[in-house]
């Protein structure tokens, strides 16, 4: 199965970057077709820079990109996240 969407991440820490480099090895997603998003941008930059992903400067760059979003970030962070990304989700989208 090959995943046709173009597919945010918010979060590429431990878990996110699991996630996307089992994808990719994998051959479902090609990085592509993938926006990277980190509160830390740094370590975005630098996934983005390993595995040739795009870059989103913020979650709401993100979110205008891409059909799929994964929310990969720590329980504590997930609501603001959410909070920011809430304005710019399809309203079939929760």
């Amino acid at each position: 199965m090959k995943i046709k969407e173009k597919i945010g991440v918010v979060g590429v820490g431990n878990m996110g970057a699991a996630i996307l480099e089992g994808l990719f090895r994998k051959k479902i997603a090609e990085p592509s077709q993938v926006w990277v998003r980190d509160k830390i941008q740094e370590k975005a930059a630098e996934f983005a820079k390993k595995w040739g992903t795009h870059l989103a400067p913020s979650a709401a760059d993100l979110a205008g990109r891409v059909e799929v979003i994964l929310l990969a970030v720590k329980p504590q962070d997930l609501e603001s996240m959410g909070s920011e990304l809430r304005p710019f989700l399809k309203k079939h989208v929760l």
